[in-house]
């Protein structure tokens, strides 16, 4: 009877040692699991992806979360000097417009001549392209990049059409 008790006793230990064995293996594996990740809580708006625990936004938004329009940053009237191909520098106002078009495109007044207006497009949170246009019988595009709250630089080439002629035209603008 000594010896069954004991071989009861022996069992149940083994048993006790594997359950305990088991227990603290699943403690492990749920431990483990439960390590966060870095894109868990970030809630990327406008279509921005989560990379590392940072939002890449898509063209034309940018912010923590993408949740700012680009072109906010460049709405509103701007004192402008421009110099085209080593003429004197001409002063002027531009007045800068949101789109209705698209959510990255601006409309920029007083560009290159009064009356003029042309579509600018924000590629990227500090970059503004101008796409080949036509307007009042001139090609007009060019490219620039926005430095901070309400600075522009922008570099353009207008071609006339008749007579032939190309103007290339440098900008800084400064919001008033």
């Amino acid at each position: 009877m000594l010896l069954k008790n004991k071989n009861k006793i022996l069992k149940m230990k083994k048993m006790n040692f594997k359950k305990s064995a088991l227990l603290m293996l699943l403690t492990i594996m749920f431990l483990g699991s439960c390590k966060d990740e870095p894109c868990d809580n970030i809630l990327c708006q406008n279509d921005g992806i989560c990379i590392d625990g940072l939002c890449d936004c898509p063209s034309g938004f940018e912010g923590e979360f993408c949740e700012e329009f680009s072109r906010q940053k460049i709405l509103g009237d701007f004192d402008v000097t421009s110099n085209c191909m080593g003429d004197t520098s001409v002063t002027e106002t531009w007045g800068i417009a949101a789109s209705s078009a698209a959510f990255n495109e601006v409309l920029i007044g007083n560009f290159h001549k009064p009356a003029l207006y042309v579509v600018a497009t924000i590629t990227d949170p500090n970059i503004i392209e101008i796409e080949e246009q036509l307007l009042n019988g001139s090609e007009i595009s060019g490219s620039g990049t926005i430095e901070g709250e309400g600075q522009l630089s922008i570099q353009y080439t207008v071609i006339r059409v008749n007579p032939v002629d190309t103007t290339n035209c440098s900008v800084n603008a400064v919001r008033q």
